[in-house]
């Protein structure tokens, strides 16, 4: 499925067998959503909308929650986490 949005197809590939929903739950503003999110994640953003369910990833080639030897306190640790998980949240909001 193509959407209007020629920055969003280009980045994300939409698999459905359902067009009609789809075009009601990627409105414009969600679209733009997404792609705004996907460039703070600093990596790729996956959804897949199965049911009643949403499922999201995301691939930064990094281990979130992986502190590397002396890299940083756990204080530090702590808010790169939710800031990592309050990515997913945020989309879900």
């Amino acid at each position: 499925m193509e959407t209007e949005n020629i920055n969003f197809s280009k980045k994300f590939q939409i698999l459905t067998g359902d067009p009609h929903t789809a075009f009601y739950i990627l409105t414009p503003h969600f679209m733009e959503y997404i792609l705004s999110l996907d460039q703070r994640a600093n990596g790729q953003t996956y959804m897949s909308f199965v049911g009643e369910r949403v499922y999201i990833a995301v691939n930064t080639g990094r281990d979130s929650f992986k502190a590397s030897r002396g890299a940083m306190n756990a204080s530090a640790l702590q808010e790169r986490i939710k800031s990592e998980v309050r990515y997913i949240t945020d989309i879900i909001d």
